[in-house]
């Protein structure tokens, strides 16, 4: 047998520095390296960048980078026509809120046709569940005079899906999204 198998021929000491090689240092380094990766690492990150993620966090303008996106035609999200006084709102609880969302519809004439607004997008379709007596059409949807005109009037069944009249629906479903707040 060899000394590893039969410690009993080493004497204490020799023992202690055969098994503290070159090797077994470099596992210690690896392991300790391993550790402070996924450990220490994440932490010391967390704390350093703690201040800028709080900044930006609630800022849907600005990425986790901090960079702000200035694209030309990019939609925002506060209508530059809202009136200052209506940017802040005090809540029933009585916290101060700020308005995230606002749409003037100011911009005459505009279409609510999928992928024509970035916002609102008017159906096609007939409301099987409450047995609508209209067709909805994205054509009935549009903007004047600084409001949102939604217009039923009478149709002719045989060029309107077999239905007497035909309407407006505008929806937000996939386009706007709330995680909280007011909307009024």
């Amino acid at each position: 047998d060899d000394a590893l198998h039969n410690p009993g021929t080493l004497a204490h000491d020799e023992r202690a520095v055969a098994h503290l090689n070159a090797c077994g240092l470099a596992n210690m380094l690896v392991v300790a390296s391993v550790i402070s990766l996924f450990t220490v690492y994440p932490i010391v990150t967390f704390f350093h960048s703690n201040a800028r993620n709080l900044a930006i966090g609630s800022n849907m303008q600005v990425n986790a980078t901090g960079q702000v996106a200035d694209l030309l035609h990019f939609p925002v999200m506060l209508n530059k026509d809202t009136p200052d006084v209506v940017k802040t709102h005090t809540g029933w609880d009585a916290k101060e809120y700020e308005l995230v969302f606002s749409d003037e519809s100011n911009t005459e004439g505009r279409s609510f046709y999928p992928g024509d607004d970035p916002f609102w997008e008017a159906v096609n379709l007939w409301y099987h569940v409450t047995q609508d007596m209209e067709w909805y059409d994205p054509g009935q949807v549009t903007t004047t005079n600084g409001s949102l005109r939604i217009l039923i009037e009478q149709a002719d069944p045989m060029s309107n899906h077999g239905l007497s009249y035909k309407s407006g629906m505008l929806q937000s479903w996939n386009k706007l999204c709330f995680t909280g707040g007011y909307i009024e």
